[in-house]
């Protein structure tokens, strides 16, 4: 990635799109539970992931 491609993601990239997301879920985690005692739907573990690396690749290139 050079510096013009990297200047361009990190100015337009937004990452907080993906916690919107992330508190979709948690709306609907009486749905979408993935197991005993209403623990949080894999997704949303997945979620958080992506959005640590969005967050890597938008702030270190």
């Amino acid at each position: 990635m050079n510096d013009e491609e990297w200047r361009n993601l990190h100015e337009n990239f937004e990452t907080t799109l993906l916690l919107d997301a992330v508190g979709h879920v948690d709306e609907l985690r009486g749905y979408l539970n993935d197991g005993e005692y209403g623990r949080p739907p894999e997704i949303r573990d997945d979620l958080l992931k992506l959005h640590g690396m969005a967050m890597d690749v938008v702030n270190n290139g």
